[in-house]
């Protein structure tokens, strides 16, 4: 009987002792009882995070080996606090949970399992939204391979942009960590992309176990700032990833609308960012070209909208006239 290969947890941590327990609770549950680590690094919290996490592992004395806390000597950043629990991994594969999430008791083995015993480069699943009155699940439409996943996300819900909902290989998400500049918020996307542009295989689980919690006001998702100093590692990184793509064989024409894609709507969301409206048009014009797609624009507008956005002085006039 083969030896299941060994998955490495990475949880990050910063100043997360409001929700950091039920977090370790759900690790320490889980159903696999071997070839585990959980990694957790303190990105310099001034709160009880590490102590919480120190007092709830004494009570799994069978998984006392298996657990490791590392600390920052100072506050580096999610980017390098992820990148640091990597280097630190010895599991053939790396699973992630946030700080202020949990997990069900069955989800990090339903994942490994799928990797049909080291066969599959990445494993993904949907995932579950956990707001105070109500939750809701993400699902996604994976594709028969990861190159197609990235390819088709134009058009369908096709590539995950979420770390902790994989399990990737190492030495494939080591790679893609160091082709990224990093960035305030969203290392995920450049990450996620990179490796589903090294990996050659995936599969998709049916388990929405991990529980995305919206309830904590003190995350990076709630506290983040929209500056041309944010903005520009995004750019970077997103020219990266279309530089890699354009690079492969036919790579301009069967990607240009999945980059240009991730060009118009991360840049959208940091619009206010930019100097001025010329200066946000002019960043990626060429995202323009296939806004009927990415807007999924009905046909009877489409010419309509493609003059609106691709002439530059009837694009002016429709933010005047708030037709855009």
């Amino acid at each position: 009987m083969l030896t299941p290969p060994l998955l490495s947890i990475i949880v990050p941590v910063y100043n997360a002792s409001r929700h950091i327990d039920r977090c370790v609770v759900s690790l320490m549950e889980q159903t696999i009882t071997e070839n585990v680590e959980f990694i957790f690094i303190d990105d310099g919290s001034t709160d009880s995070s590490v102590t919480q996490i120190q007092r709830i592992a004494q009570k799994y004395p069978q998984r006392e080996k298996q657990i490791h806390i590392l600390r920052n000597a100072q506050n580096q950043g999610i980017y390098l606090t992820r990148k640091r629990g990597l280097q630190e991994a010895k599991g053939t594969y790396i699973g992630w949970c946030d700080s202020d999430d949990w997990v069900e008791k069955n989800y990090f083995q339903s994942l490994l399992e799928a990797t049909d015993n080291g066969a599959i480069d990445i494993v993904v699943c949907d995932y579950t939204h956990i707001w105070k009155d109500h939750s809701s699940v993400c699902h996604y439409e994976i594709q028969n391979t990861p190159i197609a996943c990235i390819r088709q996300n134009y058009c369908m819900h096709s590539l995950p942009m979420e770390l902790y909902i994989h399990l990737i290989r190492k030495e494939i998400i080591r790679q893609a960590f160091e082709k990224i500049y990093p960035t305030n918020l969203g290392e995920d996307t450049y990450a996620i992309a990179h490796a589903y542009i090294l990996a050659k295989t995936i599969v998709q689980v049916n388990n929405a176990g991990y529980f995305y919690n919206h309830g904590n006001e003190q995350s990076i998702m709630n506290t983040r700032t929209d500056t041309m100093a944010d903005w520009l590692p995004h750019q970077q990184n997103i020219e990266i990833i279309a530089q890699t793509l354009y690079a492969l064989p036919h790579g301009r024409k069967r990607f240009h609308k999945a980059v240009n894609s991730m060009k118009y709507w991360r840049k959208l969301g940091y619009r206010n960012a930019f100097a001025s409206e010329w200066d946000f048009y002019h960043t990626f014009r060429e995202c323009y070209r296939d806004i009927n797609t990415i807007s999924h624009t009905v046909p009877a507008l489409r010419g309509g909208v493609f003059l609106l956005y691709n002439i530059y002085p009837l694009y002016w006039l429709g933010k005047r006239l708030r037709i855009l």
